[in-house]
């Protein structure tokens, strides 16, 4: 029998800080990263809960996007949440990308070439504020070469829908560590669209791995010419 706990507030500065591994210079191979290298598995399978060393599998890209966002999300054990995310794995794993379009991808790149501070928090809220045209055009001129400025941010006289205004809050979630967005509540279908419950899940992946996130869900499948070659350079050294 399934016994739901009574839910929480869980901000997205809440999980990264919960789930972020430390990982300093990054000193493997990616043929060192796979899992058939590591000493706790074993014929395909691992004896460990949690991955140890998704950081620098990650940072190899020798990873997929469902494990990415299920390391990201260990500690949420909200059922309506997990089911929620493995639609959102789904989702990128079919789109090969983790923008929710192809204007949003160009947003992101047009936001992050405005800044000189490529850091992970930033990242993941550039990635919030370019998702929608409608949030973006109320936003853009806050992104700048040392962060966001959300001191100067007005809504205007004709403001902004709701749904738009939970990106915006979301990504000053992820600056401030405040709790304006409860990410158990993005879970609920009938007050929160698909397109924003997915957009925080990939902030949150971005905000712990940076640009690497989104590489992984971009990275096309080896062909076998190509991973023959990478074995034998590996077996080499």
């Amino acid at each position: 029998m399934y016994i739901q706990m009574k839910k929480s507030e869980v901000n997205a500065l809440g999980v990264v800080a919960g789930a972020k591994r430390g990982v300093g210079e990054f000193p493997y191979r990616v043929s060192a990263c796979r899992c058939q290298n590591c000493k706790f598995s074993s014929h395909g399978k691992c004896a460990l809960k949690e991955c140890c060393c998704i950081g620098e599998r990650v940072k190899a890209r020798s990873c997929n996007v469902m494990e990415m966002l299920r390391d990201c999300f260990r500690n949420v054990y909200d059922a309506s949440f997990q089911y929620r995310l493995r639609l959102t794995v789904q989702r990128a794993q079919r789109e090969r990308t983790l923008f929710l379009n192809a204007e949003h991808r160009k947003r992101f790149y047009d936001g992050l070439s405005r800044t000189r501070r490529a850091k992970p928090y930033l990242i993941a809220q550039i990635y919030l504020l370019s998702a929608k045209p409608e949030v973006w055009n109320k936003t853009a001129a806050l992104v700048g070469r040392n962060g966001v400025d959300y001191a100067s941010f007005s809504l205007g006289e004709d403001g902004m829908a709701l749904e738009d205004y939970r990106y915006y809050l979301t990504a000053l979630d992820i600056e401030y560590g405040t709790v304006n967005t409860n990410l158990l509540r993005l879970a609920d279908e009938e007050d929160v669209d698909f397109d924003m419950f997915c957009a925080a899940c990939f902030a949150v992946a971005i905000a712990m791995y940076g640009v690497d996130a989104i590489k992984i869900a971009e990275k096309r499948a080896a062909s076998k010419k190509y991973r023959a070659k990478e074995l034998r350079h590996g077996r080499k050294t």
